[in-house]
């Protein structure tokens, strides 16, 4: 008996509930982590608590955000820059291969 066994991988997208910004090379910044996403899908905004844009970006480099936001707005600020507190992220994406569209909306927490 003979066959073909077609392997294919799963879609998975997690997000960190909490990142930290010291610059110790330990979650210094935030990005969903995923496989099989469509890199010509994904797009993520990050809000402070007034609804005004920290953060925002559409490139996907294979596992994560090409550049996690790190803390500041539109990661052009110092370490000074950042305010500890929850943020809101808005995420669109694909799954590979044609796959169904995904928006993730959910909260992030900034401790320094």
């Amino acid at each position: 008996m003979t066959g073909t066994v077609k392997v294919v991988d799963e879609f998975t997208v997690y997000f960190p509930n909490a990142f930290t910004p010291d610059e110790d090379g330990l979650n210094d910044g935030f990005s969903p982590i995923g496989q099989n996403v469509d890199p010509t899908s994904f797009e993520m905004y990050i809000f402070d608590r007034w609804g005004d844009i920290m953060y925002h970006t559409s490139e996907w480099n294979g596992r994560q955000a090409k550049e996690p936001w790190n803390g500041t707005k539109y990661n052009r600020g110092t370490r000074d820059d950042i305010v500890v507190g929850v943020y809101v992220y808005r995420v669109n994406l694909r799954e590979m291969d044609g796959g169904p569209k995904h928006v993730y909306i959910g909260s992030v927490t900034l401790i320094k």
